[in-house]
């Protein structure tokens, strides 16, 4: 956990409305916020298809449970999932539902044994859980620190005197409404007028959070145990102009970009012609090359938006906040959304939104298109956090686990728990390709039940092209011996 001695924070006086108080800054160095440099060899194969196959059945926040399991699966840890832990984590023991989607699962090393929830781990305190949950406990705590945060207030259902008072506080702004505690950018309305804000305001039966909008790049920001991550910038639908193509021709060559990509195909951009309209713009003009056209406002994926990478790109000043932030929450991995406001100028300042005691993570693992930062480090350095011995073990970067099968096992509640092999370095890892001639001309089936016979872990996968892909983990006595099932003329070694 990080260190909250008081000797080490610098303190300053802060004035905000009509109230003064002392604001303590947690210094951060520059180690900290230098992204790790793992190299390829140290985090997954982002593009090998059995490691991407649940991210064709998934889109939920289970997929976070499945990269921390993998980060730790492929560093030799034991890794466990299980329908419930009532009787053994009692930091998980209350949850609204346990572990039918596979969200619960533990890793061991021998000696101690963590649980997780997704990307939460049992290191993060109920406390700290409590804060993040509440918006308005974060951005007071935040606030002690002297990190900066939007000028908000909770509005009760029905009280528009209070929300009439707050925006005729901030003359001339544009305001933001969002839940109390929520997620994902749920239910979040944006740069509103004062007028938008009541009008709101009539139809909502509960208490939100009623804030100044603040225009700027916005990001979502990792960082864990005290050490920037990495980052992702939010982006609103768009394209970019190459000269040739038009509006049209150039949302239809992004879309099938999207459509080819297991997180993005069913999150089309979509064109509003009244949106161009009001740019002087039409979907069948020409953009020239590099001129951006916007096709919306709304910085999510879901609305036509993309989240490309951003881990190094992103300046020292935002960087060195969001770890200030992790560090106050004292929670081991925040997500921390953030507004840079006059990014890359003298008069550049960061605005906190919210902190993620469980952010999603695959953002990072798997943006559009290949970018530098890429892969499951916000995972690996989860990891490292709860088991520092392993910092340094040798990494299966193509060893994957069949985490759609084991969804449905656990979801028919037939099991309890259902553990991983722990790899061994001993072990290979090896793969076999049949085309679709070689699949009808062998019993592929009953070669695939010898070879688990022998203990191996065996996995199958047809691509979309026919092939069928046969990988096999196990000892390399083992896996020759499997081997011998198979005739030599059959198939194609295509190993990881």
């Amino acid at each position: 956990m990080p260190s909250r001695r008081k000797e080490h924070r610098k303190t300053r006086t802060v004035t905000k409305g009509r109230y003064r108080y002392s604001a303590t800054r947690l210094p951060v160095s520059l180690a900290q916020i230098t992204p790790p440099n793992t190299g390829e060899s140290r985090t997954c194969a982002v593009s090998d298809p059995f490691i991407l196959r649940p991210f064709w059945e998934y889109r939920d926040e289970t997929l976070d449970a499945y990269l921390v399991a993998l980060a730790a699966f492929q560093r030799g840890l034991r890794v466990s999932f299980h329908f419930e832990v009532t009787r053994d984590c009692e930091r998980f023991s209350r949850l609204p539902r346990q572990g039918g989607m596979a969200e619960l699962f533990s890793v061991s090393d021998g000696r101690r044994t963590h649980y997780f929830r997704r990307a939460q781990g049992d290191g993060t305190s109920l406390q700290a859980s409590r804060i993040m949950d509440h918006k308005p406990s974060t951005k007071k705590l935040l606030t002690r620190y002297g990190i900066s945060v939007p000028e908000g207030e909770v509005i009760q259902a029905g009280d528009l005197e209070r929300a009439r008072l707050f925006c005729r506080q901030h003359p001339g702004k544009q305001f933001l409404i969002k839940p109390i505690a929520g997620t994902l950018g749920r239910d979040v309305h944006r740069n509103l007028s004062a007028e938008q804000v009541l009008e709101h305001l009539e139809d909502v039966d509960e208490a939100v959070l009623l804030e100044v909008f603040y225009a700027g790049n916005e990001y979502r920001v990792h960082v864990i145990g005290g050490q920037y991550i990495g980052a992702i910038t939010r982006l609103p639908a768009g394209v970019m102009g190459d000269g040739r193509q038009t509006e049209k021709e150039l949302v239809e060559s992004r879309n099938q970009l999207r459509q080819a990509h297991p997180l993005y195909r069913y999150m089309m951009i979509e064109i509003n012609d009244a949106f161009l309209q009001s740019q002087q713009l039409s979907q069948h003009m020409v953009p020239r090359v590099g001129q951006w056209i916007s096709l919306g406002s709304i910085p999510k994926n879901s609305a036509g938006g993309e989240s490309p990478i951003r881990t190094y790109a992103l300046g020292e000043q935002a960087r060195r906040v969001a770890v200030q932030v992790q560090l106050a929450l004292a929670a081991p991995n925040v997500g921390i959304d953030l507004i840079v406001c006059d990014e890359g100028t003298t008069r550049e300042r960061v605005i906190v939104l919210e902190a993620n005691q469980c952010p999603f993570q695959t953002a990072l693992m798997a943006p559009l298109e290949a970018s530098p930062g890429m892969g499951n480090h916000t995972a690996e350095a989860l990891i490292d956090t709860y088991f520092p011995a392993s910092r340094l073990a040798p990494r299966w970067p193509a060893a994957s686990f069949d985490f759609v099968a084991l969804r449905a096992g656990l979801s028919a509640g037939n099991v309890g728990s259902i553990a991983l092999p722990v790899l061994q370095p001993h072990w290979q890892h090896q793969r076999l390709s049949l085309d679709e001639h070689a699949q009808s001309q062998v019993d592929w089936h009953r070669r695939i039940n010898v070879m688990r016979h022998l203990g191996l872990w065996v996995q199958t996968m047809v691509l979309p092209t026919g092939a069928r892909l046969i990988d096999v983990l196990g000892p390399a006595t083992s896996v020759a011996e499997g081997w011998k099932a198979w005739p030599a003329s059959v198939g194609n070694r295509c190993d990881p």
